[in-house]
């Protein structure tokens, strides 16, 4: 769906906004001609807007085939894709095989080192199973389109080498409420079992541990883009981290933190506790 077609973040964004615009049981020829009129197609890519249609159907963003239904929802277009993406792409490998897994991929590989397009392709092929009935392995060309996805989705931004630094900050963001639930605190392991739950792909969670069998988590070391997402949110206000010297609970060392001389006094968490949420309204085309 994003990584081998024609759909980008804003491409799918504005058929959205259109459905919305044109109101219930809009046609699909109709809205082909609104999305990629002929006086304007580019005869080399007709199926754009087929292929932006079939990525809403996926997502449960629209419903019908030839008289169509986007789904009613107060939030913003933005929120109301994330949300879907949320749901239906970071949670499951099965609409789209590799973004969760290949996003996995990174955040394990943390400081490791930079590899190029071609060399992190053939280092996920090498290290993760094969998507057992996707018919295509994942490869250079669907990581372009995937690095796009990644950003749009709050999981990280790349740095002016173009080397992607994973760090779900927005993503966790959308998730907090879930996570904590009715809760306004809870111990670093509690925290960990219920973010990996809510988001599979992160540490400890069931997509990260098939993208990384052979990551070592006994020593409780959040990967460095998972630390440096919550020591973000705790300069922001978002949560407040609570670590000591003689903690024995999960550790922010990868992110290498600085002690606020206030409830972050050492690397170790001994609690989380939520303080505020908001929802992103940043923008990626």
């Amino acid at each position: 769906m994003f990584t081998d077609s024609y759909v980008t973040p804003r491409r799918l964004e504005t058929l959205v906004d259109v459905l919305r615009h044109m109101g219930s049981n809009t046609t699909r020829d109709s809205l082909y001609r609104v999305l990629q009129p002929e006086q304007v197609r580019d005869t080399d890519k007709p199926q754009v807007a087929t292929a932006v249609l079939s990525a809403a159907h996926e997502l449960e963003l629209v419903e019908g085939t030839d008289r169509l239904n986007i789904l009613k929802s107060p939030l913003p277009t933005r929120d109301l894709v994330l949300e879907a993406l949320d749901s239906h792409v970071l949670a499951r490998t099965d609409i789209e095989p590799y973004f969760a897994l290949f996003f996995s991929y990174l955040l394990a590989r943390g400081d490791d080192g930079p590899l190029d397009r071609s060399g992190s392709v053939d280092d996920f092929n090498q290290r993760v199973p094969r998507h057992p009935t996707h018919p295509i392995a994942f490869n250079p060309t669907m990581h372009t389109g995937l690095r796009r996805w990644l950003r749009y989705a709050g999981l990280g931004w790349s740095d002016p080498k173009g080397v992607f630094q994973c760090c779900p900050y927005e993503r966790l963001l959308r998730t907090l409420p879930a996570i904590f639930d009715d809760a306004v605190r809870l111990s670093s392991e509690t925290f960990m079992e219920r973010m990996a739950a809510v988001c599979p792909e992160l540490d400890g969670g069931a997509i990260f541990a098939q993208a990384n069998s052979d990551f070592d988590a006994s020593g409780k070391v959040l990967t460095q883009g998972v630390a440096n997402a919550l020591l973000d949110l705790h300069a922001d206000a978002v949560l407040r981290l609570h670590a000591t010297a003689d903690s024995g609970g999960w550790s922010l060392e990868r992110a290498e933190p600085s002690s606020d001389a206030k409830t972050l006094l050492a690397p170790r968490l001994d609690a989380i506790e939520l303080i505020a949420t908001t929802r992103s309204t940043k923008t990626e085309s």
